[in-house]
């Protein structure tokens, strides 16, 4: 039997290799995780959106048509 087999520890094995998968996925795709200017920029699209739909529904009044 060798030092090397008697010595071996499960656990710290697996939470290597969870390390190790976690350096490859990381360094795979470098994407910065979302902060406040994303959720910002969320916002700000639907407020277009419903900006636009509002206006079209108040044009309508008006007999507004598109073309």
């Amino acid at each position: 039997m060798s030092s090397e087999a008697c010595c071996r520890d499960p656990k710290r094995e697996a939470l290597n290799e969870a390390i190790m998968a976690r350096k490859g996925s990381e360094s795979s795709s470098n994407k910065a995780p979302p902060d406040v200017f994303v959720g910002l920029l969320f916002v700000s699209i639907s407020a277009l959106i419903i900006g636009i739909i509002l206006l079209v529904m108040e044009l309508s009044r008006y007999n507004w048509q598109m073309g």
